[in-house]
């Protein structure tokens, strides 16, 4: 619309108007969502980390989370959800993504196998495994030797824990351990016997 006045009257229509036309854009505002990156040792938890959304304009708003999540022994992605159920209208912003890694590691646990030196009684004597540094709320399902030993000629016999099994609600997550192992040595040593012969005595005859 153009009007050309003239004290107060109209004189438009002495113009030959020429329009010079342009043109009207608004561009997209940058949002920028950033995930850390976070690590630990594994204990049966899950780590999380949360992250942050910058730039929403004028107090707009959307639901914005962090999803990442790591449980066992590994990496993953800390990724996100934004949902445009707010007063932002996704088509008003672009996204620039930064996103972290979670890392989880293995932990390390000590399985000692004990053992002791028996004297010989004819029976079968083997050794146990005590598991140390289990994170609570993990359990040890299984710790055993197959070490054995009954007699003598048997010799000193390495006691190793061959099986640990580590469990949380019945799952094995044994393969989320660095084990150390300490061996023991099983022997059996010779019984005592006691031979007597007694004194005797008699008058020739």
């Amino acid at each position: 619309s153009v009007i050309i006045e003239q004290n107060g009257v109209n004189v438009t229509d002495n113009f030959e108007i020429i329009y010079v036309d342009d043109a009207l854009e608004i561009t997209p505002a940058e949002l920028t969502i950033t995930t850390p990156d976070d690590s630990k040792i594994y204990d049966g938890t899950e780590l999380k980390k949360d992250g942050k959304i910058e730039g929403f304009v004028n107090n707009e708003t959307a639901t914005f989370a962090t999803t990442g999540v790591q449980i066992t022994v590994g990496k993953s992605s800390n990724t996100y959800t934004l949902t445009w159920d707010g007063t932002a209208k996704e088509s008003d912003y672009t996204i620039t993504e930064s996103i972290g890694t979670l890392e989880v590691k293995k932990a390390t646990i000590t399985a000692t196998a004990i053992a002791e030196s028996h004297v010989y009684t004819g029976e079968t004597f083997g050794a146990t495994v005590e598991v140390t540094d289990v994170p609570t709320g993990l359990t040890v399902a299984e710790a055993k030797s197959n070490a054995s030993a009954t007699h003598v000629t048997d010799g000193v016999v390495t006691a190793h824990a061959d099986s640990v099994i580590i469990k949380q609600n019945d799952v094995d997550v044994t393969g989320n351990f660095e084990i150390v192992y300490v061996d023991d040595a099983l022997e059996i040593t010779p019984a005592e016997l006691t031979i007597t012969t007694p004194d005797d005595s008699k008058i020739y005859d």
